[in-house]
């Protein structure tokens, strides 16, 4: 296998994996809601068929009904508590999607034996009307995993079936071709949300990935910045700082917070201010760099000499957005060579 394969399994692995942890929370976010629903749906769908279904039939239907959606909610329940971890995803998964099964056939026997049951124009439109709802409104929740969507509206619609058949009346069967007709449409608009979400699910994990990237890349730059012997300073277009690093307080003597928005004066002797002001508004303008040196003041006030280095800062669309600036305090130096002079000069 080449290398470069084998490289790029564990990444995406892990991609597969954090697709599916994604799938699994959304499922059974939505579980709760979906339970409620479900139940005013089959209250309604029992409280009107009463008249029409024989008694025992709908008191079996609402047993089953009750058993099937109360395992769901108590697996809902249990994933909340115990699923801390997102650990087993595909276990958690194939207990959601049997839970869907069990929930598609319990509405498909309630079009089975509803519509067997009654010879009512109405009561048989209303029935149908209630399985395209249950339908719709479940493939839209389960879009997100197309097994789970499948298996609700397959296991409804096979088990339905016959019900449109026990009185062969055109209407019966035309109600059984729409409900055909209404699933295939509603499956295609599922399958193709689920693919939309499936997207949007890499794309977030994708921007997570990049953004922690990047947060690393700042925190060794600052790391680096911190680390440098040279002090390195970030100025806006109104020259007030914007960036201080560790070795700008050992040269001057202010902490980061003391010099964060100060302007460039407060390093400046006032007799060279305007001069130096003057030549850093210049290099903004013109979007230059160039290296100088000049007198600086500390935090106490004390006389140093730096050598500066000036680079001006562009965004994307190469405009001048501030100045950085290294600088070194040359006042030993300078001293030393002076004195170096001196002896030479003796």
């Amino acid at each position: 296998m080449d290398t470069n394969t084998v490289s790029l399994l564990p990444s995406e692995h892990d991609e597969k994996m954090a697709l599916k942890v994604d799938i699994i929370n959304m499922l059974y976010s939505s579980n709760l809601k979906s339970v409620i629903v479900a139940s005013l749906v089959a209250f309604t769908l029992a409280f009107v068929e009463y008249d029409q279904v024989n008694k025992t039939i709908l008191i079996a239907w609402c047993l089953i009904f009750s058993v099937v959606y109360g395992l769901r909610l108590y697996s809902t329940i249990y994933f909340k508590q115990h699923n801390t971890n997102n650990s087993n995803p595909d276990t958690w998964l194939n207990i959601f999607r049997l839970s869907t099964l069990a929930c598609g056939m319990a509405w498909g026997l309630a079009g089975y034996y509803f519509l067997s049951e009654t010879n009512d124009v109405a009561h048989k439109a209303f029935i149908t009307l209630v399985i395209l709802g249950v339908t719709g409104g479940a493939m839209v929740v389960y879009s997100v995993d197309a097994i789970t969507s499948k298996l609700f509206s397959g296991s409804i619609y096979l088990l339905s079936l016959p019900g449109f058949f026990s009185n062969e009346t055109e209407l019966s069967l035309a109600m059984a071709v729409l409900l055909a007709v209404y699933i295939v449409y509603i499956s295609i608009a599922s399958s193709n949300l689920g693919k939309k979400l499936h997207e949007n699910i890499l794309l977030h994990h994708a921007a997570i990935k990049q953004q922690a990237e990047i947060e690393k890349l700042s925190q060794h730059q600052r790391i680096h910045l911190d680390h440098t012997p040279m002090g390195v300073i970030e100025w806006d277009l109104g020259l007030q700082v914007v960036s201080w690093n560790a070795a700008a307080e050992q040269i001057f003597g202010y902490q980061q917070d003391e010099a964060i928005h100060q302007h460039a004066r407060f390093l400046l002797p006032i007799d060279i201010q305007d001069h130096v002001i003057q030549k850093m508004e210049e290099f903004i303008a013109e979007g230059s760099s160039s290296h100088c040196q000049n007198e600086n003041l500390t935090k106490e006030g004390d006389i140093i000499f730096c050598e500066w280095t000036y680079t001006a800062l562009r965004d994307n669309h190469n405009h001048v957005v501030g100045l950085a600036t290294l600088v070194q305090n040359k006042t030993e130096f300078n001293r030393m060579k002076s004195n170096i002079w001196l002896t030479m000069t003796r």
